[in-house]
């Protein structure tokens, strides 16, 4: 926000429909692959974290939607108070759906750990410092 409500508000609109697409793509393949190492492995941790990077997507459909909508608007004041209350709204909206990426992340990122440990029986922070 720091260049101004004007710009980030007509900024919105072209970022916006790059990201959805993409991201909405990432979702679905995301959720697919890790319940299929869940399934694969019996992995209760590739599960729990394909669940929670599936929460994401009705998080972002019920909660953060209507709010990009009111930013979308063609009649939206860009400059305007509102248009501030928006863009900042959406700043905050943001950043849940970015932490529960961060624990979908950090629940694959445990298993993958885990099952190196398992593999090669050796500590990957050792190995990762030589």
């Amino acid at each position: 926000m720091q260049c101004g409500t004007l710009l980030a508000a007509t900024e919105f609109g072209p970022s916006y429909k790059r990201a959805a697409a993409m991201q909405a793509g990432l979702a679905v393949v995301g959720t697919l692959a890790g319940i299929a190492a869940g399934l694969a492995r019996g992995s209760t941790a590739w599960l729990t974290g394909s669940l929670l990077f599936f929460c994401v997507v009705p998080f972002t459909l019920i909660v953060i939607f209507p709010t990009n909508h009111k930013l979308l608007d063609p009649a939206l004041d860009k400059s305007s108070p509102e248009a501030l209350r928006l863009l900042t709204r959406w700043g905050r909206l943001h950043e849940v759906r970015t932490l529960l990426s961060l624990a979908c992340s950090s629940s694959s990122c445990s298993r993958v750990v885990a099952r190196r440990h398992e593999l090669f029986g050796d500590d990957p922070i050792d190995t990762a410092i030589v």
